[in-house]
């Protein structure tokens, strides 16, 4: 790849799909091992950050097309799994997945791009506006 590694394609996608770096992480995550189920906490014992937010990504990967979900409710926990729902998401998935391992920095630039519209349902966004100071007039 060369030095300007995100092509527009996959800068287009960070741009619609990915929306802090622990969303990244992931959606990494599940995309590494496709055949694998996991729970929120088997994703929170890998990713080590907040369960609340894990599960929040995981629903926002199901939101997308990204995975599927199985079991909500009763004795089943709820399980995650990696499901892109056309071929043209999982072809993205795999080129992210090999453009953030040879260049993180630049992947991590478009996530946190200032210009960049924010999802609205990020709950890290949200978190850290709970504590904005607001001036009164």
């Amino acid at each position: 790849m060369a030095e300007g590694a995100l092509t527009d394609r996959i800068r287009n996608f960070v741009e619609h799909y990915v929306f802090a770096v622990e969303h990244l992480e992931v959606m990494l995550l599940l995309e590494a091992t496709p055949e694998t189920v996991f729970t929120a906490d088997e994703v929170y014992s890998k990713i080590l950050s907040s369960r609340g937010s894990i599960t929040a990504w995981l629903e926002t990967m199901v939101e997308h097309g990204l995975a599927s979900k199985n079991g909500a409710g009763g004795q089943t926990p709820t399980t995650y799994q990696f499901a892109p729902r056309t071929p043209e998401l999982r072809e993205y998935m795999q080129e992210l997945a090999q453009v953030y391992g040879a260049y993180p920095v630049r992947v991590i630039e478009v996530i946190y791009h200032p210009g960049r519209r924010q999802h609205s349902q990020d709950p890290a966004q949200s978190f850290a506006n709970a504590f904005k100071f607001r001036q009164h007039p």
